[in-house]
């Protein structure tokens, strides 16, 4: 996600310009850019919905955003939450 003076933020995945509160927070070391995740929030959700299709399941799809974002993952708090 390069900042630029003009733009804020750039999301790399479909090169929109956005400000910070397009982007979601992270505690990552690994997938980080300023605190923030390397991809706008609307393109996160249209890979959560790739996944979907792909693994016709949505906790599978879950699953493995979190392997790609280096974001804490736990069954009970998924069950929990759906």
């Amino acid at each position: 996600m390069p900042k630029t003076k003009d733009e804020g933020y750039k999301c790399p995945h479909c090169k929109k310009p956005f400000n910070t509160r397009n982007f979601y927070k992270t505690n990552s070391s690994i997938q980080v850019v300023d605190g923030y995740m390397p991809i706008c929030k609307e393109c996160l959700a249209e890979k959560y919905k790739l996944f979907v299709m792909q693994y016709h399941n949505c906790k599978q799809a879950i699953q493995r955003i979190c392997m790609l974002y280096d974001l804490y993952y736990n069954d009970t708090i998924y069950d929990k939450c759906v």
